[in-house]
């Protein structure tokens, strides 16, 4: 009778964690995917650094913070030296450092783990994980969203940008709507957009979330990898970018890593 108990405690237990930790990847906080003081608050700029000493170079990626102390980006970006992540509000700029990071050799996904946790406010929170329903990114127009120092091209309708000053320095947040097309190399880890109303994605920009909106929460749909056009842009207006899709099979990778900790 007492083994009979003993393993019906271990199922119990078993299934309260497994519950916990998909509370803590899939919702993490009930304020996952809002927008309270901070427009897109989950979204980071990456600061990346050449391996060989060029003093001159400026390379940048865009990552997204999707639990306290983990922000997902494109794995090229990792050809970079990634030591550290900022994320800006209008009254600071919060900059933490990288402990390590991992990646998802299916798709170019990474994992940043960051060295301290990100306290969620009004102007840092994350943004919430898809569930096993993954079809819902394909019946909408899903939004890149990504950083920059000064505003580029004209605005479009389709397009939202954010300025943010901090001391001397300028950021831009800007949000494209995109539409899905269908990629020419046929991989259900793939998601390949194209910016609507002429405006542009650029190379700077990968990494960026792939986001859509559902019930007032902004779901990660996946993550941008490539934004070079046929004619090797560095931006892209009318062709398509690639993106890496978070599908059942990256969900449970995050999961897994989130849970390793």
């Amino acid at each position: 009778m007492k083994c009979v108990q003993l393993y019906i405690f271990v199922i119990y237990v078993s299934i309260s964690s497994s519950k916990f930790l998909e509370h803590r990847v899939l919702n993490i906080e009930r304020n996952c995917g809002e927008q309270n003081g901070n427009i897109y608050p989950w979204v980071a700029l990456i600061p990346l650094e050449t391996r060989t000493y060029n003093p001159s170079a400026k390379v940048e990626c865009i990552g997204t913070l999707i639990s306290e102390q983990y922000v997902i980006t494109s794995s090229s970006c990792l050809a970079f030296v990634v030591s550290k992540v900022q994320f800006w509000s209008n009254l600071e700029l919060l900059e933490v450092e990288v402990e390590r990071w991992v990646v998802y050799q299916a798709t170019n996904l990474a994992l940043l783990k960051l060295k301290k946790a990100v306290d969620f406010s009004d102007f840092f929170s994350p943004i919430c994980l898809p569930s096993d329903d993954l079809a819902l990114i394909e019946n909408i127009d899903p939004y890149t969203a990504t950083w920059m120092q000064n505003s580029g091209l004209m605005r479009s309708s389709n397009s939202y940008r954010f300025t943010y000053h901090i001391s001397d320095d300028t950021r831009i947040k800007k949000a494209v709507k995109t539409t899905i097309v269908n990629c020419q190399k046929r991989d259900n880890g793939l998601i390949c957009l194209r910016p609507n109303g002429g405006d542009t994605i650029c190379d700077r920009d990968e990494g960026s979330p792939i986001m859509f909106s559902d019930q007032n929460k902004w779901t990660l749909g996946g993550v941008l990898n490539y934004a070079y056009d046929i004619h090797e842009s560095i931006c892209v207006n009318s062709s398509s970018v690639t993106g890496s899709r978070i599908t059942k099979d990256a969900l449970k990778w995050i999961m897994h890593v989130i849970k390793k900790n």
